[in-house]
C-alpha cells in the first residue's frame, strides 16, 4: 500500500489529504506518526490480486 506521503524525498513525511494512513479515510485510526501535510497526491493504481500471485512473483 502507497502511504500517500506529501513529498518523501524531501523528509516530508506528512499525508495526502487522500491517504489511507488518514484515520478519516481508513475509519479506524491513524497509521504512523504524521498527519496530514498537505492536499490530494496523484492517482494510486490500485490492483485486485490473490495472495499466492503475488508471492509467486518473488520466488
Amino acid at each position: 500500500m502507497d502511504p500517500g506521503y506529501c513529498d518523501f524525498l524531501a523528509g516530508n513525511f506528512s499525508l495526502c489529504s487522500t491517504s489511507l494512513g488518514l484515520s478519516k479515510n481508513n475509519g479506524f485510526y491513524l497509521l504512523g506518526r504524521y498527519d496530514q501535510g498537505c492536499g490530494a497526491c496523484g492517482p494510486v493504481a490500485v490492483e485486485e490480486r490473490s495472495w499466492g500471485s503475488l508471492k509467486a512473483e518473488f520466488r
